[in-house]
Formats: structure tokens, sequence, C-alpha cells
């Protein structure tokens, strides 16, 4: 404890009186494309697809931006209650480099769908966020939350069968049909120089500039993790190590609490002030079997770009993928991106390639309306990516759901996204459509629901399609804190599931829920 404080001391004793570069924007969709539009300016110098983002790497960026979501300073022209509703933290304090904010989070949600008829939909979350700084170099944060749902039917189906709410947590039965479930994260980030950032967390992590990633998204449950970033000019390198485990629908304590490790790089490039690409690659690290668990090769801890996939191939039992991401930008308004994944191409059972897809694009402000958004993305995966065949807890998988995209693998999708912001009102529209074909693989051989090995089983075709139209207005961007009213179209062509489902309520909406698929 002693040699905490004096560490502590030390750091407080560099810290200059200037804003935090350590500090870490929420993975919300509303924050990254907020930093995503503001990165198209012709100042900016931002390398994109790694997320969360560093406020410190944010080069050429709007100030106004970070002090939105990040405001050092009260303003006492206004009445405390519009201080605290629109524009400031709940709780802030601050004294010469130590920075303190408190702020109460909740989703308090009501709705009613038409294919589900025995009770009422309705989300009951509370939680508390707290974040710090101590001077420029170290923040920290740390979030709680305790829930209470009631979803509609194909997704409590889902839940049942899964016994985790898609991206938070593990669930106890709540009033027949509802579903108790708490979740917390937090991290210490720590940028001892301005090229250097490191983190020790519990949380998520996010690679690509699309709604989808291929490579490694947000869609899982929190897990622990390390990072170090390195950040020079053009080139950024992201090193991350994690610890994954699986969660099944019955009690087995060897294989609830089995865990798998897995490490994941990424090295991006800035080409030109218009082009971004990056090579990724991710490991899940044979640590644990039915006999020992947690022992780690060596290899493991060694950050070098490329040196795993060198050493053991795709074909391999730490069951490895590698890809691309790319972005490029023309002009103020457009943005392109992209990705390409490749898993072990030897070991599936008809010998189909083990590859997906994603092509999509941004239009920020298009015909000179500030605040309109539109947006358009493909992604394509092929059976049997991610899976590994003889070792099924090895698969691409946390708490039983994809690391990646939240279908898994076999599929084809569209999406379509359009927002409005008028001031603080908002419009958002969304129409998206997903086909799986018959042949692909057990959906719950990739997540490890079942732990059949070698078990590939036909699914019947799964097509739909999804149109939204959510309207609301946004309160305060500290937290999202926001008010809003929807109406959602879930169309399943090849069964009898056609469903309106209207919803409102209010939220902080920090992090980004899947419920699509």
């Amino acid at each position: 404890m002693k040699n905490l404080l004096l560490a502590l001391f030390i750091l407080l004793l560099a810290a200059n009186s200037v804003r935090s570069q350590s500090q870490v924007l929420p993975l919300g969709r509303y924050y990254s494309t907020t930093v995503l539009e503001a990165a198209t300016a012709p100042g900016s110098f931002v390398h994109t697809p790694f997320k969360p983002y560093i406020t410190g790497n944010l080069s050429g960026i709007d100030t106004a931006v970070i002090t939105g979501f990040f405001p050092d300073s009260v303003n006492k022209s206004r009445s405390w209650f519009i201080r605290k509703l629109k524009t400031e933290n709940f709780i802030f304090l601050k004294k010469k480099d130590i920075t303190l904010r408190i702020d109460p989070l909740f989703h308090f949600e009501t709705g009613t769908e038409t294919m589900t008829t025995d009770y009422k939909l309705f989300v009951n979350t509370r939680g508390i966020i707290v974040r710090g700084d101590l001077g420029k170099k170290l923040s920290f944060e740390s979030r709680f939350y305790e829930n209470q749902g009631f979803y509609p039917e194909y997704l409590r189906s889902y839940i049942k069968r899964r016994f985790v709410v898609p991206g938070q947590g593990r669930i106890r039965i709540f009033k027949t049909y509802g579903f108790d479930f708490s979740s917390s994260s937090g991290f210490v980030s720590y940028s001892p120089w301005k090229t250097l950032n490191i983190q020790f967390g519990h949380g998520k992590n996010f690679v690509g500039d699309g709604y989808r990633s291929l490579l490694l998204s947000d869609n899982a449950y929190n897990y622990p993790f390390a990072k170090v970033t390195f950040t020079k000019g053009r080139w950024q390198y992201t090193a991350l190590w994690t610890a994954f485990i699986n969660v099944f629908h019955y009690d087995s304590r060897d294989l609830v609490y089995q865990t798998k490790h897995g490490t994941f790089s990424y090295l991006n490039f800035i080409a030109a002030k218009w082009f971004q690409i990056g090579l990724f690659e991710g490991f899940i690290w044979h640590t644990s079997d039915s006999t020992y668990n947690n022992r780690f090769n060596a290899n493991y801890f060694l950050p070098i770009p490329g040196y795993r996939e060198a050493v053991y191939g795709l074909n391999n039992a730490n069951n490895g993928v590698v890809g691309l991401n790319a972005n490029s930008r023309i002009g103020k308004h457009l943005k392109f991106y992209g990705q390409w994944v490749i898993d072990d191409v030897k070991r599936t059972p008809f010998y189909t390639p083990k590859t997906g897809y994603q092509l999509g694009g941004y239009l920020f402000s298009p015909f000179k309306i500030k605040g309109l958004m539109l947006q358009a993305e493909y992604n394509s995966v092929l059976p049997y990516t991610y899976s590994y065949v003889d070792k099924p807890n090895q698969n691409y998988s946390h708490f039983s759901q994809p690391l990646a995209h939240p279908s898994g693998t076999d599929f084809n999708e569209y999406l379509l996204f359009a927002q409005y912001y008028l001031k603080d009102f908002f419009i958002r529209l969304r129409y998206s459509y997903i086909k799986q074909e018959d042949y692909g693989v057990n959906a719950d051989i990739y997540t490890n629901v079942e732990p059949v090995e070698g078990c590939f089983c036909a699914l019947p075709p799964r097509e739909m399609e999804y149109k939204t139209i959510e309207l609301g207005y946004l309160f305060n961007k500290t937290t999202n804190f926001q008010l809003f009213l929807g109406f959602n179209w879930r169309d399943e062509i090849y069964s009898d599931y056609h469903a309106l489902h209207i919803y409102g309520g209010i939220k902080t909406s920090l992090s980004n829920y899947y419920y699509d698929f």
C-alpha cells in the first residue's frame, strides 16, 4: 500500500495542469461516429480503427468535441439544475491537477411487441460511473450496472439458451419471463509519454471503422485485459492480452470457469492523409483443458507483430485469425472502409475457405446539411470461420457469444443508416437484412454453447429484415443521456415471426448492445 501511495505521489508531482492525455472515450456509437466525422477534417491526423479512443491520440480533432465529452470547467451563469442536466457531470470535483467525475447511469424503457403477448416488455437498469484524472498522465474509470429486463420473445429464447444477455453478462430468472443480471467494467490508463499508453482493465475493445467488426468487436461481455498502444506519427501499434471464459446453461464448475486466453495485435499505418491500412492478428490460446488450467506458452507474452502467425500459422490448436483493415477519406465528407479476415483453410469439413469481408462508407453532412450522417455497410463471412474443430473451447468466443459478428458465421448482411441531429433533437433510421444459408455450421458449435466435438449440423436458412425509426432528444453528452421513442419491425422470412416493437424511455448510453441477429 505504501508503494502504491508513493507511486501516485510521484505521478502527481510529474503532472502538468493541462487536459489529461490518457482519458478514454466510451465505446458507444455516438462517441465513435462523432470522432470519425471530426477526423474527416483536413487538419486531423487520427488513427481511427482501434477503439476505444485515447484522447491524447486525437491530434487535430476540434477540441470542442473532447470538451463536450469531458467538460473541465463550471459555467455558473446557468442554474445548477440546467448545468447538470445539459452540460456537466452530476458530481464534478477539480483541485489543481486532480479531477473527479461521478454520474448516475440508467436505462428505463417500456414497450410492447406484437409477437410477445404473455408479458410486458420492460428494462430497468441502475448504475454509476466514476471517472478521474491524476494530472495529464493517469486516468481511471469504474462502472457498475444492476439490471432487470423483459425482452421480446426471440431475444428471450436466445438468452435462455445461452444463459447470458447479449453483451451484458450471465442471468438469473426474474418473475417467470424476466432476467436479472449485473455487470461491471473499469480501467486504469497511463501515458508516461505522448507516444505510449498502457491500460489495465475489464471491458471491451473494437477494431474497425464500421458498425460491425469481423476482426474484434464489442459484441461479447466484458473481459480482463492488458493493453499497450504505441503511436508515432504515421504508425500506431496496439498489443492486447485478454482472458475469456464460456458460460453454459447447466452448472459445471470445470466448464463454466475454464479459461482461455487471447492475444491480439493491430499495426496501423497512415499511408496518406486520406488513406489508412492496418494488419490484424488474433489468437485464442490453448491454455486450458479438462486436465489443466492457465498453462501459458511464452509466446503468449511477446508483443511482436506477425511473430505468432509466423510460428504457429493458422492450422494449430492455438486458434489464429489474421486480417486487414483499411479506410479512405475523399474530401471532407466521404469515408470508405473495409475489412478482410482469413482463418485456417485446411481444416474445414467441406474444405471451403474460412474467410470474410466487409465494405462500407459514411457520408457526413451531405448536401451541406449539417448534422446529417448516412452510412451503408455489407458484411459476409463463410462457414466455419473463427472455429476450431478439434478443440471447441478454442473457438473465437467469450461468454458463449462471438467475439466478432453477433451472427457468428455463414451469413450475408446489408446495413443502411441515416441519422440527423437538429441541435439536440435527433432521428435515426435503419434498415438491415441478413441471411444465413442452410449449409452453415451450427451456431452452437461456434459459440460453444454445447461442446459436442465434430458435430457439424446443417441449419435451416435464416433470413431476416429489420426496419427501425427512433426519435429522441439528447440532454447531456457526458453520458449520452437521452429521451427516446422507437419503432422496430422484425421479419423472419422462413418463420412466423413478424413483429412490430414499440418502445420508449430514458437512458444513458455509453456502450453498444447488439440485438439484431
